[in-house]
């Protein structure tokens, strides 16, 4: 037999009435799966709909598109002042 204390049934009953407000920010769909914790221990979900992963209240914001856009520049230029290229995603190699 589990017992259960005050604290214990005030989590869970927090924890369902969560999940049924939450949506998908991307596609709204109320179709999601738990998929970890964030660095900093925040409950991770997955929307089974599109795939997106999202936390309930983000501390965070957003990386917005411009910012993306120069970031993702600044690594490019990088890797092309340090002669170096971009075979796949995951693999760096030098160029000879």
């Amino acid at each position: 037999m589990v017992v259960l204390n005050s604290y214990d049934i005030l989590y869970i009953k927090l924890i369902s009435m969560e999940k049924r407000t939450m949506n998908c920010p991307k596609c709204n769909s109320s179709q999601f799966v738990k998929n970890g914790h964030t660095h900093y221990g925040k409950q991770r979900f997955r929307c089974q709909a599109c795939g997106r992963q999202f936390v309930i209240n983000p501390s965070g914001q957003p990386i917005s598109q411009e910012t993306r856009g120069l970031i993702e520049g600044a690594s490019k230029n990088w890797l092309i002042r340090n002669n170096l290229r971009l075979r796949s995603h995951k693999t760096v190699a030098h160029l000879q």
